[in-house]
């Protein structure tokens, strides 16, 4: 299991297996979370290798919210 937290404001989101993309937005400050699992977590098929592997970074911290 992995936890998926929001980049913005840390809020936990989700405690997840398996997964390729997820998209999740955040209750809190209301970003929207794109998450790509490892290649490791993924079953071994050479169509469904991911090249980063790692938490996408084009989020948007909504800083109007937040004080």
């Amino acid at each position: 299991m992995q936890n998926l937290k929001c980049q913005c404001c840390f809020k936990l989101l989700a405690k997840v297996g398996t997964f390729d993309v997820l998209e999740i937005k955040c209750p809190r400050c209301k970003t929207l979370n794109t998450f790509q699992s490892t290649p490791s977590a993924l079953p071994e098929r050479q169509e469904r290798l991911i090249e980063t592997g790692k938490i996408d970074d084009k989020h948007f911290c909504n800083s109007a919210i937040q004080s």
